[in-house]
């Protein structure tokens, strides 16, 4: 074929696609990974587009929910890495939305939130400094669409899911997606 010259609106095209596997870093911790279906970062415009895929009820190990709200839900045991990413505002933006798709219903957890936290915690563990970023989302029926504007400021921090009862059980089921949604701090003045 031959060399073929790339003009410049077909370059911006290109970069504007989504692209996989951009953030690989910032991804899911040790403990919880073995849930993590895919976990994906894009771009549309000004807007950062972090999708997170789940399956809690995977049959290769336990995910259990903590005993106690507002702790991590991780494997079984697990001392550290149960976070599922960690928020970085030049790469995933300035935190603004939050959309959650229960494909699947969670068992014995009724409510889930997604709380950050200076470290990645362990299962059966409080948050250190946690606060919430997504408060008590329905995970007990399959719901499509539920979002919120998000709170907090969790740049440099580890974002963790957590049940927002204290089940203390494994989770034989539950699938859902997480999108996050960041606007690029360069190009958006929110002070």
């Amino acid at each position: 074929m031959g060399n073929r010259r790339l003009g410049a609106q077909r370059l911006n095209a290109l970069l504007r696609r989504a692209s996989t596997g951009t953030d690989t870093s910032y991804q899911a911790g040790a403990s919880i990974s073995p849930a993590v279906v895919s976990h994906r970062i894009y771009k549309e415009g000004v807007f950062i587009i972090t999708e997170i895929c789940l399956d809690l009820g995977v049959s290769t190990t336990d995910i259990r929910a903590s005993d106690a709200a507002d702790e991590a839900i991780s494997t079984e045991g697990a001392t550290t890495g149960a976070h599922l990413m960690l928020w970085e505002n030049d790469i995933h933006g300035v935190p603004y939305f939050a959309e959650t798709y229960i494909l699947e219903a969670a068992t014995t957890v009724t409510a889930m939130s997604l709380r950050y936290g200076d470290v990645s915690a362990a299962r059966d563990a409080a948050l250190t400094n946690g606060a919430d970023l997504l408060a008590g989302f329905a995970c007990n029926a399959a719901a499509l669409g539920a979002s919120a504007l998000l709170t907090g400021t969790p740049d440099g921090k580890y974002v963790h899911l957590t049940a927002d009862n204290n089940a203390d059980t494994t989770l034989n089921a539950g699938q859902m997606i997480i999108r996050l949604v960041g606007i690029k701090a360069g190009d958006v003045d929110l002070s």
